[in-house]
């Protein structure tokens, strides 16, 4: 990646990363990465899109709108575990804790409200093996059909150990 790349780490406390679609010349999708630590909170709420919450690594919670829902959420590593992610309709404001320190994705799309605040678990996401040899890959659908969200799709993918190989 080279400095005049559109995807680029961002300055500041709370947010590692954040790629919006008029800086990185998309349509619709909106992702960030926060670091959230002991007394220092991030929050925030979409208008007219609906946001996901994913954590990366770490403890801690997602308060949902006035306080309505909090839901703990932890992940050792990307790696390790599937994690559960949090769904949020258009407008909810959010605030993410932690008393021990969390990483976590934070995507969002445009919507209308279709779906209300929920919980995605692991069990409910889809797994699929694709390719075979040195192409094996575990797809989870962390959040696509049949789980509602009006825009966002969410997916990781795995890519064993031994299973790539770099390019040049």
């Amino acid at each position: 990646m080279t400095s005049s790349s559109l995807i680029h780490p961002t300055d500041g406390p709370g947010r590692v990363l954040h790629v919006t679609p008029e800086s990185a010349g998309w349509d619709h999708v909106e992702f960030g990465v926060v670091e959230v630590n002991p007394g220092a909170p991030w929050s925030g709420a979409s208008a007219g899109r609906e946001t996901a919450i994913v954590p990366l690594a770490g403890e801690g919670r997602v308060v949902a709108g006035d306080g309505d829902m909090e839901v703990e959420l932890s992940r050792d590593s990307v790696f390790t575990q599937m994690a559960s992610i949090v769904y949020l309709p258009p407008g909810t404001p959010y605030r993410i804790e932690s008393d021990a320190g969390l990483q976590a994705s934070v995507g969002s799309a445009p919507a209308e409200g279709r779906y209300p605040v929920r919980v995605f678990e692991p069990s409910e996401m889809r797994i699929e093996i694709r390719g075979g040899g040195q192409a094996y890959r575990q797809v989870v659908h962390s959040l696509s059909h049949p789980l509602p969200a009006e825009r966002l799709i969410l997916y990781e993918v795995y890519v064993p150990r031994g299973t790539w190989r770099p390019r040049g």
